[in-house]
This record gives C-alpha cells, structure tokens and sequence, in this order.
C-alpha cells in the first residue's frame, strides 16, 4: 500500500558557476495532487526535478515529504538502447505482486474500445493501439477509417477477451473500470480469460499456469502487462520486443512514460513527458498518465499552454521573481503583411479572436522558438485603430530575426505593457512610434532578464 504525504519545498536556490537557476522557491505539493509546472525552458523546471530527485544538492533550503520511490520521465529518453522497450521497463515490475498485476490490468481498461475487441494483425494482440478511444467526442462512433489497419471483418465473431458484458467506457478522470475485468482476473487460476490473454501472446501458458495469489509472477505475466499497457500508447508486439535504438523518438518516449507509471511511486514527474508526440499520440498519453497514476502525487513540466490545459491540475509558474503578465502558446498563421509594408514584419498568432485577458496595446515580450531558442521581441495585441483590420489579433514583431515562421509554434512571454493602442495621422507616423517600441522593449527586456 503506498503512502502519500506532501511535498514541502522552502526557500530553494540553486546556482551554476555563479548564475541563478532557482532563487528563493517555496511550494507545497499537496498528496495526490496533480501540479502543472509552466514556464520557459532555462527557467529552472529540470532543476527542480533533479533536486528532488536527490541528483543535486542546492546551495539553500529544503525539502520534506520526499517519498522513498519516485518515478521520473526525462527530457531525455534515459533508455537502454541496445535492449528492447519490454526489457527497459522490466525492472519497474521487479516487486509487482498478484493484486498489482490485477490492478494494473485493470486500470488501462476505460482506454480500450473492446465490446468486441478489434483484432489487428498489426498488433497481434486483442486490444491494441487500434483499441484506443482517445480523441474522439462522447457521441462519436470509431469506425475502421479512424484505425485504418484494423481489419472489421466478423468482429461478432471475436472473443471477448475481457468479459461477455464488458462495454466500452469514455475515459474520465478518476473512472474505475468495470468490475467484469476485474472479477475475471481475481479469478483466473483455471479461468479460460488467462488462456486467452496469453495464447493471444504467444506465450502459450495454461491456465493452471496463470498467477495466483500464491504463485509468484513470472516475467511472462510482466511482459504480457507491459505489452499491452505499450499497445494502449501505440506500439505493437513486435515494437515490443526489438531494441529501443531502432524506435521512432515519439516511440521511444511512450516507453519511458511507461516505465514511469509501472514503477508503482507516490511521486511522479514528468519533464516535458510528451514531446515529440503529435496530437492524437499526445492525447492519449495524457489520458493514460491521468489514468495510471493512482492516486500518485504527479508533477509535470510544460511551456505549453495546450498541454496543460489538457493534463488539468493546479497551475503553477516558475518564474525566479520575474513573473510574466500572461503566457500563450500558439501557431503562426499568415496575416495581411501589413507589418511588413511599415517595414516591421510580424509573425500573426493564432488565437482564435480570443487572446489574454489583458488591456488592448503593445508590450514587450519574450518569444521562444520551436529549437528553445529565445528571443527579446514586441507584441501588439488589439484592432489596429490605425489600419483596422476586424477582430482582435496578436502578432509578434522579433528584431533583426531572418526565417520562415509559418505553421511553426511559438511561446510567448508578456512581460511588460508599454502603451496602449493609438491612431496615427500616417503610416510613417505609426511606423516611427514602431521604432520606439521596439527601442524600448529591447531596454526594459535586457534590464529585466
């Protein structure tokens, strides 16, 4: 039975050969609570990680309530290259008893559509990535275009591999899953579900074989778990099994979040867990991570708005004493190249017509890159009183900068209001004022930072 306790963390520094990561950082995490950790990369979200991971000491403060055991996902992989995904998350089962295995079966039920499960050859497994619900409304039915290498042929046919009544349920925070799955795996010393699951594996065990809870669990009940809670995120069988060193990075990165939520921790963190995964894949991790906690204490780090708003939790800014006024995430979108024609081009965000809640007028931002880089730039967020143009918009002025933004995402700082929103008599008139916004932002921004 795991133990949750609060995280205290009181007045944290932590500096590198005289430059300031962490200054002077209090929080409480609260047991079982889920914390987003926003802010710009270099602000010191990893760092954090590391100190109460015990990987560095900090020059000051302390921490109370750290945990024993901690699972973590890495800004990088941290994977064994040369062993396969299954072998890589092995050892995070090392103490995994009978009522885990049940328990961890069970807990990736409300993520698979199995009223009759699909079967792909793909996967070789009756409940696979095909399996998946995520992404789709309440009232939407999946069809065999939405799985493309699924195969709906005689699908009444197909055994239930996880009970005659088990139906389909939407995911939703803190949802049990039906009791069929687990009263069908409480019972499985002679059960034909065990047979089933495993033959479906190429395992070949009988069912006198199956655990118990008075046998100890062989590494092929592991690796059966492992292998469908990796079918859930998208990796087949065969995916399974070959080194991780031949796996696609968006691959490679569902097998660390794995490893992470089998580890069985009162603590979880996740450093930016879901890089380099596109919406769909994103969207199903998080609702796996949301699922397989368990009541865990979950910290994650992001400098996405989107990722945070879908991950839930409380909201908290890392900001080392220079908070910013608002935060956005959003992609470039082609404007009306009136910027350009004043001699100041800007990279139009969208946001729907719906941008921060702050007063209409210019402020001096940061900007970050896609690569991380970041840069010190200008922002407009209004109507353009002079050169109306309809709604509201934000675009992004970024000094001296040379590149192709389009369809690219950026993040975006407001660290400073300048002025508000004026009609000029001119265009030269509203493109000198530009210079000065500019002059000022680039002054206020080098002070500050």
């Amino acid at each position: 039975m795991r133990k949750f306790s609060d995280v205290v963390v009181s007045g944290l520094s932590v500096s590198f050969e005289n430059k300031r990561v962490l200054q002077n950082f209090s929080h409480t995490f609260k047991a079982s609570s889920v914390t987003c950790l926003m802010g710009a990369s270099g602000i010191g979200k990893t760092t954090l990680f590391r100190v109460l991971l015990g990987l560095i000491k900090p020059q000051q403060g302390s921490i109370t309530g750290l945990p024993l055991r901690i699972a973590a996902v890495f800004q990088e992989d941290r994977l064994i290259e040369y062993v396969s995904a299954v072998e890589n998350i092995l050892p995070a089962l090392r103490n995994t008893t009978f009522d885990d295995f049940v328990e961890l079966f069970c807990a990736i039920k409300p993520l698979l559509y199995i009223k009759n499960p699909l079967f792909s050859k793909k996967m070789g497994l009756n409940m696979g990535p095909s399996a998946t619900r995520n992404g789709f409304a309440a009232n939407e039915t999946p069809t065999t275009t939405d799985f493309p290498h699924i195969t709906a042929e005689k699908i009444e046919d197909m055994p239930n591999v996880l009970g005659d009544k088990t139906t389909f349920s939407e995911f939703q925070p803190n949802i049990e899953a039906p009791s069929s799955t687990c009263d069908a795996l409480s019972s499985m010393e002679t059960t034909d579900m065990g047979g089933t699951l495993t033959n479906t594996l190429n395992f070949d065990l009988k069912p006198h074989q199956f655990p118990t809870k008075a046998k100890k669990l062989s590494n092929k009940h592991k690796i059966l778990l492992i292998q469908h809670h990796l079918a859930v995120l998208g990796l087949s069988k065969e995916d399974s099994l070959v080194p991780v060193s031949t796996l696609s990075g968006g691959m490679r990165r569902r097998v660390a979040l794995v490893r992470a939520m089998l580890a069985d921790a009162p603590l979880i963190l996740l450093d930016e867990a879901f890089k380099g995964l596109d919406k769909r894949n994103r969207r199903t991790a998080i609702r796996y991570t949301q699922l397989m906690r368990r009541g865990a204490t979950l910290i994650y780090s992001t400098h996405e708005q989107e990722v945070a708003q879908e991950m839930q939790g409380e909201m908290l800014t890392l900001d080392n004493g220079q908070k910013p006024l608002a935060v956005i995430s959003a992609k470039v979108i082609k404007g009306k190249g009136l910027g350009r024609t004043l001699g100041f081009p800007t990279a139009n965000l969208c946001v729907n017509g719906n941008p921060p809640p702050l007063k209409l007028g210019v402020y001096a931002v940061m900007t970050e890159l896609p690569s991380g880089k970041r840069l010190p730039a200008v922002l407009n967020q209004g109507k353009h009183p002079t050169l109306p143009e309809g709604e509201k918009t934000v675009e992004v002025h970024i000094p001296n900068f040379e590149g192709n933004l389009y369809g690219q995402r950026l993040t975006i700082e407001y660290r400073h209001f300048l002025r508000p929103e004026i009609t000029f008599p001119s265009k030269e008139a509203l493109s000198l004022q530009l210079q000065k916004d500019v002059d000022a932002a680039l002054l206020f921004l080098e002070e500050s930072l």
